[in-house]
């Protein structure tokens, strides 16, 4: 059993916490996103001893203020509608800076994810930044230039074995990411980060046949996983173009499962 004193030191932390968390603002706007994030690390900063210090109240209050900050988030793309499926996947992936609107009032929910967009917003997540040095994917690929907003997390993804390009000499940055691509760039992903990922799927997709040998794996790593899903009729359609509203998904799961 823990000693008094460590329950004396747990609750002390957790006080501190507690005092962060009460002193958000009851009226939240986007501009207090910070704050509230900031809050939130400190409380993931915490053990679980001092974690169970917390009062279930307060941190319902961080958890509530969080919420509202999504959807605060999520509530200026207009082609984003509560009712549609992809609608807290998308406010997640907003609220945690991965992905920015096609314009300041759209997500683009329905459009073609593109290589270079793909590797960006795991790039974010991450935490690498636009402008860290880019220099190695400008030398790598000639269709990088050093000042294309993908430029530095193409960068990274070549370094920590995501993608090598489509060539030698080519990343093809506006090329539709194929749901394949995204199943394999989503293993490797995980590979880099050090999140385990379960063994493969073997109960196969209709469409089985059409998927790539390269990619089966990752394929059904993501399946088992429960990451990604197939498309009608059982068919993981592979070669079909993965849509943004599909990578909210995706990477929403994949972070609640981390």
């Amino acid at each position: 059993e823990a000693s008094i004193a460590q329950l004396t030191a747990d609750a002390d932390k957790a006080r501190v916490v507690e005092i962060q968390i009460n002193a958000l603002p009851a009226s939240l706007t986007l501009a207090d996103k910070d704050e509230v994030k900031a809050a939130r690390a400190a409380y993931g900063a915490l053990s679980e001893g001092e974690k169970a210090q917390v009062s279930a109240d307060v941190l319902k209050k961080l958890t509530d203020a969080e919420d509202i900050l999504k959807e605060l988030g999520v509530s200026v793309m207009t082609d984003v509608a509560k009712n549609q499926w992809f609608y807290n996947d998308v406010a997640f992936c907003i609220y945690e800076d991965l992905f920015k609107g096609m314009t300041e009032t759209t997500f683009g929910p329905d459009l073609n994810m593109t290589r270079g967009q793909f590797v960006t917003v795991l790039g974010r997540y991450a935490g690498i930044e636009e402008n860290d040095d880019s220099a190695s994917a400008v030398k790598k690929f000639s269709d990088v230039e050093a000042d294309d907003y993908f430029a530095a997390y193409v960068a990274w993804a070549v370094e920590k074995g995501i993608t090598d390009g489509v060539s030698a000499t080519s990343f093809a940055s506006e090329e539709p990411m194929s749901r394949e691509q995204m199943a394999t760039f989503m293993t490797r992903f995980a590979k880099a980060m050090n999140i385990s990922l379960a063994e493969a799927d073997h109960v196969k997709f209709a469409d089985d046949e059409k998927i790539g040998d390269w990619a089966k794996d990752a394929v059904y790593r993501m399946k088992a996983a429960g990451l990604l899903e197939g498309r009608d009729g059982n068919a993981f359609d592979p070669q079909g173009k993965t849509l943004r509203s599909e990578v909210a998904a995706v990477l929403h799961r994949f972070l609640i499962m981390e």
